[in-house]
This record gives C-alpha cells, structure tokens and sequence, in this order.
C-alpha cells in the first residue's frame, strides 16, 4: 500500500469535514466522483454530483452542521479503497442544539483528478436535542 494514496484519501475524508462546517455544497460535491453515491441515512441514497450538491444545499439551508472525525481506517486495493471514520456532530436547527455520533462508511475511487467519494454512507447511532453549555 502506497502511503501518498492513504494520505489523498484521508485528505479527502477531511476536506469534506471542512466542507460541511462551511457550508460548501459546490465543494462537497466536487469531492466525489460523477457516479458518486451519498446516503445521509435521512431520505435514501442519491447519486451523482448535482444530486449530491442538490441535497447538501437543501440540509445546509436548514441546519448549521458541524462535524468532527477521527480514527480513519482506509485498505486500498489498486484504484479502489474501502474505509471508515468516527464522527461526533453537533448541529443547530430551527433555533435548537443538537448533538451525535455514528461512522461514516466509504468507499473511494481513483479518477484522473485523484481520489474521490464513490459512496459515502452516513451510520448515526445517536442524534439528540441537547442544552448548550457555553
């Protein structure tokens, strides 16, 4: 396994971190390939890039969405890999806290632009309203 390809991919498992705290469905949707396959576990899978931007515009014109990921696990295998990550997100909506965690399941591609998203599956296994301690 060559270590530049782990590093793009966990390069890219972060930038999409950076994405969503800023709310850039343009650049999102930029990091997966034209195929790609998103499932936020909320409405079923959508596929392909104006799909996907589609969906994160939507969620990001209703919520401020702030994820936080750790403990990236990546095996690659030629121009494909599968992975995971943590993830603790805390996200305000309608004027409300919120706050979870879950995994994200992937699966990447190489593309002539690099590695991309193929599929990114959304695993949440808690999602609840909570006070905001400042």
């Amino acid at each position: 396994m060559d270590a530049r390809d782990l590093t793009a991919i966990w390069r890219l498992m972060f930038q999409y971190a950076v994405c969503v705290w800023n709310k850039d469905a343009d650049g999102i949707a930029e990091l997966f390939a034209e195929e790609g396959v998103v499932d936020l576990g909320t409405g079923g899978a959508v596929s392909g890039r104006e799909r996907i931007r589609e969906v994160y515009r939507r969620a990001f014109a209703e919520q401020d969405l702030f994820p936080f990921i750790q403990d990236p696990q990546v095996q690659v295998e030629g121009d494909r890999a599968r992975g995971t990550c943590r993830l603790q997100l805390r996200a305000i909506a309608g004027g409300r806290w919120f706050e979870g965690g879950g995994e994200y399941e992937d699966e990447f591609v190489r593309t002539a632009q690099g590695w991309k998203f193929l599929r990114r599956q959304l695993r949440l296994t808690e999602f609840k309203e909570t006070d905001r301690a400042d």
